[in-house]
């Protein structure tokens, strides 16, 4: 049995020993079956949390490593990730909620996506080109 799957589902990370100063990879147990990977970085304006992806056989902690240090050095050099969509961005408030309010905050997020933004092409729209209008509309 893996270590990870002994862990309890909780809204905390379980953090790494850390990557640089205010740098961490931390494994987030939402439930018994859904894992992920989560980077923080702290500095000068603030904690930023950026959700990796699903541990998977093929996303294991060497290539979340590998992601949380490309995430740092592109936030560190002012470079915006101009493939970020709307959809990524909700479901990262989404992990936001739960992981600031707790889970029945961010079920209500959820489902309100589901019903207007994932798998739609406002949800595609690359964050960076979002205008109100779209927002509006």
């Amino acid at each position: 049995m893996r270590v990870r799957d002994a862990l309890a589902p909780r809204r905390e990370p379980y953090w790494s020993p850390p990557l640089g100063e205010g740098k961490s990879l931390g494994l987030r147990k939402v439930d018994a079956t859904r894992i992920r990977w989560v980077a923080k970085l702290r500095n000068e304006s603030g904690h930023h949390n950026k959700v990796l992806g699903d541990v998977t056989a093929e996303f294991d902690f060497d290539r979340a490593r590998e992601a949380a240090l490309a995430w740092f050095r592109s936030y560190a050099s002012g470079i915006t990730d101009s493939t970020y969509t709307v959809e990524q961005a909700c479901r990262d408030y989404v992990e936001d909620r739960r992981t600031e309010k707790g889970e029945e905050c961010a079920h209500d997020a959820d489902a309100r996506f589901k019903r207007t933004v994932y798998e739609t092409d406002f949800g595609r729209k690359p964050l960076a080109k979002l205008w109100m209008a779209d927002v509006k509309k």
